[in-house]
């Protein structure tokens, strides 16, 4: 059965947006990040999660958040309402883009990773949270940072000019999708995350960064991936073949979306974060864990 049409990993559990507009998780779940608030019901068109928390975005513009909640990384601020067109977790805080092209951010903010830069706001048109840094996408194509920068994760390249169409934060480095479909990274390199391999070429049409791990999804369906590979999740599986069209990095596991509404994880796998559950019918039955109706 056909279900799945979006993927979010966290550091050692996945979340899954359905067909119908409910979310369900798997793997870790120590802090509830995976314990869907039954509020979402068959609302929620967006998700997004990180080290513990989680965040979904709904139909009506609003926002909720469940999991770890230490720094109020899953407190939506009230100014949020339902203007929100856009959702990024990062490492323990969370960031929302609204219809007005402002960005808003909550939660852990020890390195200012949430101090959205005034020159920014109503220009931007995409965001992601790494691990102590944030990024924005604008309207002209040009890419900003801000937050932690000793590895130069917010140090953006000048050769991105306005020529982006997607940015991802990983946990201290970055990377952006460019118009002729090439990518390119910056920040920190110790384990290649940012060595952007050579068969990519301008054939990219999406990327994700993990903990120390990149994946890219290219133009014929086919996922390629470089960085920290210990646990096997820049092997990509042989059955993705070219049937890819989404992808996801977490900690140390990947996800990919498949054309056929499947999703298949390969990586570390100590939590079950890459057990996919099957896919459910849209009618609730109590037999399927983590997947929540609104009542």
């Amino acid at each position: 059965m056909s279900c799945y049409t979006g993927i979010a990993a966290g550091y050692d559990h996945s979340l899954a947006l359905l067909k119908d507009g409910r979310v369900t998780g798997w793997g870790r779940s120590t802090e509830g990040q995976i314990d869907i608030p039954v509020g979402i019901g068959n609302n929620a068109v967006g998700i997004a999660t990180a080290n513990f928390h989680s965040l979904a975005l709904l139909k009506d513009g609003r926002v909720t958040g469940w999991g770890s909640n230490i720094f109020g990384q899953t407190n939506i601020p009230v100014e949020i309402g339902n203007n929100a067109t856009g959702i990024a977790a990062g490492y323990e805080y969370s960031l929302a883009l609204l219809k007005d092209g402002r960005v808003t951010g909550w939660g852990w903010n020890e390195y200012g990773q949430i101090n959205i830069p005034p020159s920014i706001q109503g220009n931007v048109t995409g965001i992601a949270a790494g691990g102590y840094h944030s990024l924005a996408l604008l309207k002209d194509g040009r890419v900003t940072g801000w937050g932690w920068n000793d590895f130069g994760a917010t140090n953006i390249p000048e050769g991105i000019g306005n020529n982006a169409t997607g940015i991802a934060a990983g946990y201290k480095y970055s990377l952006a999708l460019l118009k002729d479909g090439r990518v390119t990274g910056w920040g920190r390199n110790v384990y290649s995350e940012i060595s952007i391999p050579e068969g990519i070429g301008n054939n990219a049409t999406g990327i994700a960064a993990g903990l120390a791990h990149s994946l890219a999804l290219l133009k014929d369906g086919r996922v390629t991936g470089w960085g920290y590979n210990n646990y096997g999740q820049t092997n990509i599986p042989v059955e993705i073949g070219n049937n890819a069209t989404g992808i996801a990095a977490g900690a140390n596991h990947s996800l990919a979306l498949l054309k056929d509404g499947r999703v298949t994880g390969w990586g570390w796998n100590e939590y079950g974060q890459t057990n996919i559950p099957a896919c459910f019918s849209s009618s609730y039955s109590s037999s399927s864990p983590n997947i929540v109706t609104g009542k």
